[in-house]
């Protein structure tokens, strides 16, 4: 997770070296650990924090967040 928060987080790329078998196919302990660490994700992200919070710019405009 540290590594996401480094990488996508500072808006690049999270680059997984995940590799398919010789059939093409993602090993089954890999795609577990993928769902795991995605659920993780939804639920560190479930409550938009900056709902509602207005925001004021250099120039002095505000504007509101989504």
């Amino acid at each position: 997770m540290d590594i996401y928060f480094s990488s996508v987080g500072r808006n690049s790329v999270l680059l997984l070296n995940i590799p398919p078998d010789n059939i093409g196919q993602i090993n089954k302990n890999d795609i577990m650990v993928l769902q795991q660490w995605t659920a993780k994700r939804h639920k560190i992200f479930a409550t938009n924090l900056a709902k509602g919070a207005t925001i004021t710019t250099s120039n002095g405009k505000k504007g509101w967040l989504f």
